[in-house]
């Protein structure tokens, strides 16, 4: 995989927490744009489920495990063993 056949490459990585959520965050780049993208979960340290939410603890562990799942497939698919290695990336 290579520059030439994506649409943009992986700016910048960050696993960790951001506004009471737990996950990882994308800054895409290409020529003239930048987005940010996420996968991230409400933190169980940060948000407690309560009468007044509309998810369960077991829609947020699904969704934990969701997530873990897709960086370890994103991982796998750019040939790396750590998450700050995606940096640069291309984007197909």
């Amino acid at each position: 995989m290579n520059l030439m056949n994506s649409i943009g490459k992986i700016k910048s990585v960050k696993f960790g927490k951001r506004d009471g959520k737990l996950g990882i965050w994308f800054v895409l780049e290409s020529d003239g744009w930048n987005i940010m993208a996420d996968h991230s979960v409400w933190d169980y340290n940060e948000v407690k489920a309560d009468e007044h939410i509309k998810w369960s603890e077991q829609d947020r562990n699904d969704q934990m495990a969701s997530m873990m799942e897709y960086i370890s497939d994103l991982m796998y698919q750019a040939k790396v063993t750590d998450i700050q290695s995606l940096t640069g990336k291309p984007i197909t």
